[in-house]
């Protein structure tokens, strides 16, 4: 008995601290692009709000892309500014005319030395062209609901199978 007992115990704080191991990852909760609609060959600034603890480093890819494919990427490290943001600045270099909008690929290093590569298809500015109006879809939503739990289901789960076990041994 004392066996079992250890090891329902032993699945109940496995599924615990995969519950810490999963909300310590970092998310991306806003990207803002200065100027929001830029022209090809300026100067821009990308600013994300990252959250997430122990963050050490945070790289950023910009691709020029157009529909079917991506032609130029950049790569830079952003800093940390005074409002807790992480900000870059690029001149973007696509002089061809290829490219009608801009993605992002963030690469977030944490202390302990794991790197999360963050890149969603809503993460896209599009490019000034003059024909496009600049629309952007830089948005808040990163495909997410951003409502934690599932994990939680598996620990009721093992929770209610040890009351089983527990209660048919009685």
């Amino acid at each position: 008995m004392n066996v079992k007992y250890i090891f329902i115990l032993f699945l109940i704080f496995s599924f615990l601290t995969m519950n810490v191991c999963i909300a310590a990852e970092p998310t991306i909760n806003n990207i803002t692009t200065v100027p929001e609609s830029p022209a090809p060959l300026s100067t821009i600034t990308i600013i994300a709000d990252i959250s997430g603890e122990d963050i050490s480093k945070v790289n950023l890819t910009v691709s020029e892309c157009n529909d079917t494919a991506c032609f130029l990427n950049q790569k830079v490290n952003m800093a940390l500014n005074q409002d807790g943001k992480y900000e870059a600045q690029i001149t973007l270099k696509d002089s061809e005319g290829r490219a009608n909008h801009l993605q992002y690929l963030f690469k977030v290093a944490l202390e302990d030395g794991t790197e999360y590569h963050l890149s969603e298809d809503l993460w896209k500015v599009y490019l000034d062209l003059g024909e496009n109006g600049g629309e952007n879809n830089n948005e808040d939503d990163n495909g997410e609901d951003g409502t934690p739990g599932f994990e939680l289901l598996f620990l009721f789960i093992a929770i209610f199978i040890s009351f089983l076990y527990y209660n048919k041994k009685r």
